[in-house]
């Protein structure tokens, strides 16, 4: 079959589950985009590969996340709990998918947790997982994993927040320059259509001289031929305060922002990401 014939690749879903509440949450989000796009489910638990190796040394110690009580860290009782994590996990995905059409499945992997999804992930899937999981530093609302898969992941990334409420607002997606942001602004599009939701154009303004005029003409080209109406607003900043207050004054249901968006660029792009309280699609 020639290039041009073959089919396209079929989209994926893949859902990185650590039995955290917040992957838990994830898991919801992630059955939602399944059965609205019509794509396959891939549920995956790595064991981290690292936790296991530093059981080995004797001043190894865990501390209880309830009882803040340090005992000696032991292979068998990081074994033990894993085990009891991925029985919660399998339990958590069927009665996800209960009800729902959906080809799904599940798969145990042990190393690098962001290798191994790294290594599972195409350029056209999409993964979902919570903002921070269940090892993740107290007080911080950004795990590790979140953060290097949302800059290194081939596809896109769904960045699930714990506190994120099912709002009936717009979906919001930030536009840099037309080239950079095109992928988000499809994303976004067919987001909106999915959810029946009207769609905003977060506008940041281009440093460069006539490149803001630039891309405005482009963007309401694209917006002619695509035959959509949409509200636009422009972006005082790239501080993340003054972002984020416009975030909640749209009261959007999830906002799509490019990984080469200067707003992710921004020095200050994880206390943005930390800040927000809903569902973050970073665009390939």
């Amino acid at each position: 079959m020639s290039e041009a014939l073959a089919p396209p690749p079929r989209e994926r879903i893949l859902v990185l589950l650590d039995a955290s509440r917040a992957s838990l949450a994830a898991l919801e989000a992630a059955v939602a985009h399944a059965v609205s796009r019509q794509a396959e489910l891939h549920a995956v638990f790595v064991e981290d590969i690292r936790l296991l190796r530093s059981a080995g040394f004797d001043f190894a110690r865990e501390v209880g996340a309830v009882s803040g009580t340090s005992r000696q860290a032991s292979i068998e009782a990081i074994e033990a709990r894993l085990r009891r994590q991925i029985r919660r996990v399998r339990q958590a995905l069927e009665a996800a998918v209960d009800g729902h059409r959906v080809a799904y499945s599940f798969s145990v992997r042990r190393g690098s947790v962001v290798q191994e999804i790294l290594g599972l992930t195409g350029p056209n899937d999409l993964v979902v997982l919570g903002k921070v999981g269940w090892s993740g530093t107290p007080g911080r609302t950004l795990g590790s994993t979140a953060r290097a898969l949302a800059r290194e992941a081939p596809g896109s990334v769904l960045l699930w927040d714990l506190g994120a409420v099912r709002r009936e607002g717009p979906v919001l997606v930030v536009i840099d320059d037309f080239e950079t942001s095109r992928k988000a602004l499809t994303t976004a599009l067919v987001l909106a259509r999915q959810r029946q939701r009207p769609l905003t154009l977060l506008l940041l303004t281009l440093p460069e001289p006539g490149a803001t005029e630039a891309r405005d003409h482009a963007v309401s080209e694209w917006l002619e031929q695509a035959q959509v109406d949409v509200r636009q607003r422009r972006l005082p900043s790239l501080s993340p305060l003054a972002i984020v207050r416009t975030l909640r004054e749209e009261r959007g249901c999830e906002l799509v922002v490019s990984r080469q968006s200067r707003l992710l660029q921004d020095t200050q792009a994880e206390s943005l990401l930390e800040a927000l309280t809903l569902p973050v699609v970073v665009s390939a």
